[in-house]
């Protein structure tokens, strides 16, 4: 198969998306013919915080259009007009895309709706309502229904069939570690390891306060 793989790369290519974007290049490209195109513009970039600002106190979205035509030609410009195109989260709009994400705005919107105690600690509470309402309608644009959601969750991948006019099916999230590096038997069903960079966001007090009540031994790294 041949596959577009867009994404916003860091300067640390290896760490952008906290590695996720690297490792799933790196998988696909074992089985699969893959153009890695780098969609990070410095300009598209400036632009994009102009038009948020423009947007939270005008409410005029005047360069969207004129970004998303620049994301579509440095897209072209790069890619195989034959391949399938797998986006990093959605970035531009695209035919025959399926768009690999984790969350997308609606869920956070319902989230905020129905529980807006875990809203609070979501990481997107401090949000502008405007903002949040445009990042919300650009995305659900960009998605459209023409294109298919790769979601790392069940939730998620639930959420966007049964809540939202999108589709989506359910691919995980992967590791990044070799399995075979702790044989399975060698495991001693007894250890947790937490890895995040937000201990409160991510559970880590619940998973703490659950281990502590049923005496497992505990190593968390944040």
């Amino acid at each position: 198969m041949r596959i577009n793989y867009i994404a916003n790369w860091d300067s640390n290519r290896k760490t952008t998306w906290s590695g996720t974007t690297y490792s799933l290049l790196s998988a696909l490209k074992e089985k699969n013919n893959v153009d890695d195109i780098n969609m990070n513009s410095e300009l598209n970039q400036f632009l994009s915080k102009i038009n948020l600002k423009i947007f939270r106190y005008v409410g005029i979205d005047i360069f969207y259009k004129y970004i998303q035509m620049r994301l579509k030609k440095i897209a072209s410009n790069q890619s195989s007009h034959q391949s399938i195109n797998i986006q990093v989260h959605s970035i531009v709009d695209l035919p025959k895309s399926y768009i690999y994400e984790d969350l997308i705005w609606e869920s956070l919107a319902w989230i905020k709706k129905i529980d807006p105690d875990s809203f609070e600690v979501s990481g997107f509470q401090t949000v502008n309502d405007k903002i949040f309402d445009y990042r919300l309608a650009q995305q659900s644009r960009l998605i459209g229904n023409d294109k298919i959601v790769l979601s790392m969750s069940h939730w998620l991948t639930n959420f966007i069939n049964e809540k939202t006019s999108h589709k989506a099916v359910y691919v995980g999230g992967g590791i990044n570690t070799p399995s075979h590096k702790t044989p399975f038997e060698s495991r001693d069903n007894q250890t947790f390891l937490f890895v995040g960079r937000d201990f409160h966001r991510k559970g880590g007090i619940l998973l703490y306060r659950h281990l502590i009540s049923s005496k497992k031994i505990i190593l968390m790294l944040n």
